[in-house]
């Protein structure tokens, strides 16, 4: 991979990839970290970037690898029980207790979940990039965000119902 390419592919995804990585860290700074240190690793590897997936995702799986190391390193490895507050919903009318309501709902989904619908939402992935930053099948993919939407909106149901 030439140098102006991979500079223009950190470009073009930087600012998902700063939002991904806030949310799931829950800390900019350690996002800000977390995006240095993947992108460092990404130019010392970018030669054995063969092109096999498109750049974004070979970038968010480096990215979510550094991440998944920071939060073991804290202790936290797929035990994420506190989300960070969803801004995805950007209506000035809805009332922080909502946003808090939706929060609380995020934060019961079991993590393969959690982690397949923030890189949809936050990082604009394709489920088909999903699938090999997780590892996992297109098909995987699309059944852990089928089942995390119908489990938030049965969460917030029941919210509504107390």
């Amino acid at each position: 991979m030439k140098d102006k390419e991979f500079i223009k592919g950190v470009k073009d995804c930087e600012k998902a990839l700063y939002t991904f990585l806030t949310r799931l860290l829950r800390d900019k700074e350690e996002a800000k970290e977390v995006m240095q240190t993947a992108i460092l690793k990404a130019w010392e590897g970018r030669n054995g970037f063969k092109g096999a997936s498109q750049f974004k995702t070979w970038l968010f799986k480096i990215a979510m690898n550094v991440a998944i190391d920071r939060i073991r390193e804290k202790e936290k490895l797929m035990e994420l029980k506190e989300y960070p507050s969803i801004d995805f919903v950007s209506d000035p009318i809805i009332k922080k207790e909502e946003k808090e309501k939706l929060q609380e709902a995020l934060e019961k989904l079991p993590p393969r979940q959690r982690t397949a619908l923030l890189l949809k939402i936050y990082g604009e992935l394709t489920y088909s990039e999903i699938a090999k930053a997780m590892n996992l099948s297109e098909g995987a993919i699309k059944a852990h965000i089928h089942q995390a939407l119908k489990k938030l909106k049965e969460n917030l149901k029941k919210d509504e119902m107390r």
